[in-house]
Parts: C-alpha cells; structure tokens; sequence
C-alpha cells in the first residue's frame, strides 16, 4: 500500500513536471495586436504570417488592423494587449496614469519630404512660405515631423503654410498641386518616387540622425504594465518581441521577399496600392528593410528617450513627462 502511494505521488510529480514543460515550452499562447493599415507594420505582419514567425515563437497573434489614431486607441482603452504607438504617445499616456510600458520598437521614422519633379524646391529653406501637406495635428506624424523640423531652426507652424489631412488626401494634394511639398512616407510613397513625377528632398530620419546620432524610433510595441505583471505576459512579450526582431531581420536579408508572387497578401496589398510596377517594386526592395527595427539595445533605449525629450523641449509634452517607461525582461 505504502509503495502504491509512493508511486502515486511519483506519478503526480511526473505529471506536473510534464505539464509544466508543455505550458512553458510547447503551448501556444494567443495575444491581440492592434497595428495601423497602409503602412510598413501591415508589411511586417504579411511576413509574420506567411512565415508563421508567430507559431516558431509559439505564439497564436491575431491582428487589429485600424486606422492609425484608432490603432494607437486600440492599446489604450484595452482592446488589444499590445499595440503599435508613437514613444510620444506613450510616454504622454504615462504622464497621465496610464502605465504603458514601451516592449520593442517597430519602425523608424519612414517620412520624406517630396515635391514635384519640376518644383524649384531643393532644400529645407525652400519650403518657407510654400504650401505643405501634412497629417492632423494629433497624428504621431506630425509630432515627428515637427520634432525634426524644429531641430533645423524652421517653426512648420509659423514658417509654412500647412495643409492637413489623411495620408491619401496629402499625396492627393501633392499630386493634384494643391499643396507644393508633402510628407510621404514608405511604403506608399514608392508609387509616387517611381513614377517619375515625384521627387524626394530630404528624408526626415537622416536630418534627425545628422544632428542627434542616434536613430528616430517612429512607432513601438507598447502593453500595458499591470497586465505584463502577469509572469505568462511577461513571457508573451518576450516572444513577441522576438517575432517582431526576427520578422525584420528576415526583410532585411532577403528583400525580395515583399514582392514574392506566392504571397497572396503582398500581391493584394501591391495592387490595391499601385505598387506591382516593377519600379515600385524595385524601390520597396531598396527601402523596406532599413525601416524595421531588428534591435532592442540600450542605443535603441537612448533613442527613444531622445525622442521624448525633445518632444519636451518643443511642447509637446509636459516637463514632467516619464522617459524611463521600458520593459525589463526577466
């Protein structure tokens, strides 16, 4: 008898053991992520699931695509558990009581400044006084925009003429000439760069590292930090981080991934986007790697705060806001 309890005993440990092993290692554990439509996040996801990076990392993510505003709203009233959102954002939702907690970065700031090919603009000065199109006010856009726009001695709000609207209304306009110069940004913005009547001045990364050496982390995996005190969200995250890193790396070894003719969602997204020429294609090839953070280092950590600090410095924060609002993994 003694013995069988002995074995019973052993059996449950075994048990649990087992269990144990399989909830830690082998589970697959679901996780809603909410991300903006249009852009380079849609291309990362197109990645994740074509090559089941999430089900690799044991993860099951199911996906909210929105509007990037709604998006970003998404993660904050609790309808996904992370999100996609600017580190201004973030740190202004801290500064409010919300207590995001910012996971990896996503995408660098991916935004051109563009003109017609036969404009006389050739320079940031040039813009002063010109007509510019340019994303709402409350877009994580703009902030960027006006960040770097800021750092060049130029006031966009006093020193040109702005135009606002929705990322197809801005490239409308541009098109149309309603407006002389525009942010665009990739991967959109290869429809109008191969078509020849467009042109880039500048790209607003490049003026950024110029000055502060050190990279513009555009939007950021964020999650709320009551749920990440939970020890499975916790590791939700890492995995999900990993997905995020791996994914870019993937794009940035084999760029010719975003146009393979057996990945039904890219062929879709490319024709519903004006992007199968092989001009376009050529240009998404070129660029889309260079967008997608495969990193998460202190550099990337220093980066964001940067961000946020100069987002101080301009007023669009309050003084008080957090700059230390990162993960730790366990």
């Amino acid at each position: 008898m003694k013995n069988k309890r002995i074995l019973f005993v052993i059996a449950i440990g075994i048990s649990a053991l087992l269990y144990w092993y399989w909830y830690e290692n082998i589970k697959i554990h679901k996780v809603k992520y909410s991300l903006a439509a249009g852009g380079a996040m849609e291309i990362q996801k197109f990645i994740i699931e074509h090559y089941q990076l999430d089900k690799k990392n044991r993860l099951d993510i199911e996906y909210l695509v929105e509007n990037p505003g709604d998006s970003e709203r998404s993660i904050l009233e609790k309808r996904s558990e992370i999100g996609g959102m600017s580190p201004i954002t973030a740190s202004k939702a801290a500064s409010e009581g919300k207590n995001i907690r910012i996971l990896h970065p996503i995408i660098h700031l991916v935004y051109y400044i563009a003109v017609r090919s036969d404009s006389p603009i050739q320079t940031l000065n040039d813009l002063k006084r010109k007509k510019f199109g340019v994303l709402q006010k409350n877009s994580a856009a703009y902030a960027s925009f006006i960040i770097v726009m800021k750092d060049t001695q130029i006031d966009p709000e006093n020193d040109l003429d702005l135009i606002f609207g929705t990322i197809p209304q801005v490239v409308n306009d541009l098109k149309l000439g309603h407006v002389d110069a525009a942010i665009v940004g990739y991967p959109l913005a290869a429809e109008l760069f191969s078509s020849g009547g467009f042109r880039p001045i500048a790209k607003l990364e490049d003026i950024w590292q110029e000055r502060e050496k050190l990279s513009h982390p555009f939007v950021m995996a964020v999650a709320y930090e009551d749920w990440l005190n939970s020890r499975k969200n916790r590791k939700i995250a890492q995995r999900f981080a990993t997905v995020l890193a791996e994914s870019a790396q993937l794009l940035k070894d084999n760029p010719e991934i975003i146009t393979e003719a057996d990945n039904t969602s890219f062929q879709e997204y490319l024709n519903k986007n004006n992007l199968a020429s092989e001009g376009a294609k050529q240009l998404l090839k070129t660029n889309m790697g260079q967008l997608l953070y495969s990193t998460w280092n202190n550099e990337d950590i220093r980066s964001a705060q940067r961000v946020i600090q100069k987002a101080k410095r301009f007023n669009l924060l309050p003084f008080t806001a957090p700059e230390d609002i990162f993960f730790e993994n366990d």
